[in-house]
């Protein structure tokens, strides 16, 4: 049993580690934040033009609340998925709640969004939020 648990742990370091490096080396080229181990603010149509790259990496968008009146189509990944949008696209967020805004009367109110970009299994990127800022 030892050894299983041993190599059971490696290949969960190795892939802890690959996922990590992979969010760092991505997108060098088309987008300088890629690389950096802190999630930086990144441009909805730099994920949806490159999702792969973004897979499990941690990022900022900043932009307007649609609530789910969004006109994209969904992830489907919960009921209460809602959606933002910037000057380059719209994606939807899952995972939290966009704290006191209202989905239907508060569409455009100023949101940001830190969260873990995913794709859900109709193969549409998606962000996991992990903190959701409203703007006042």
């Amino acid at each position: 049993m030892f050894p299983f648990a041993k190599i059971l742990f490696i290949f969960s370091l190795t892939v802890f580690c690959f996922s990590e490096y992979a969010c760092q080396m991505v997108g060098r080229e088309d987008n300088p934040h890629a690389q950096d181990k802190v999630p930086r603010e990144i441009d909805i149509g730099d994920i949806q033009n490159s999702s792969k790259n973004f897979v499990n990496c941690e990022v900022i968008i900043t932009g307007k609340f649609l609530g789910w009146k969004s006109g994209t189509n969904s992830p489907l990944v919960t009921r209460s998925d809602w959606a933002v949008k910037d000057d380059t696209g719209i994606i939807y967020v899952s995972g939290k709640p966009p704290g006191k805004l209202d989905y239907y009367r508060d569409v455009g109110h100023g949101i940001q969004i830190h969260g873990i970009v995913r794709i859900a299994r109709n193969s549409i990127a998606y962000i996991e939020a992990i903190t959701v800022i409203i703007h006042e």
